[in-house]
């Protein structure tokens, strides 16, 4: 803080870094907002008498 009404952030040196409060507000938490979020749980594989699921591609390393 540099003074009641102004914050000092840490950013790269080009770039003017003291900013009124009223410019400012809280950092979002969740990264992609837009995207609705789901409790995706992988597919469980289980023992022989029961069904087992096969992997067809994998997407990300």
């Amino acid at each position: 803080m540099v003074s009641s009404h102004s914050y000092h952030l840490n950013m790269l040196l080009e770039i003017h870094n003291v900013f009124h409060v009223q410019l400012l507000c809280p950092a979002a938490t969740d990264l992609f907002p837009s995207q609705q979020q789901s409790d995706w749980q992988p597919l469980e594989i289980t023992t022989e008498k029961e069904k087992k699921y096969e992997i067809e591609d994998i997407l990300k390393k």
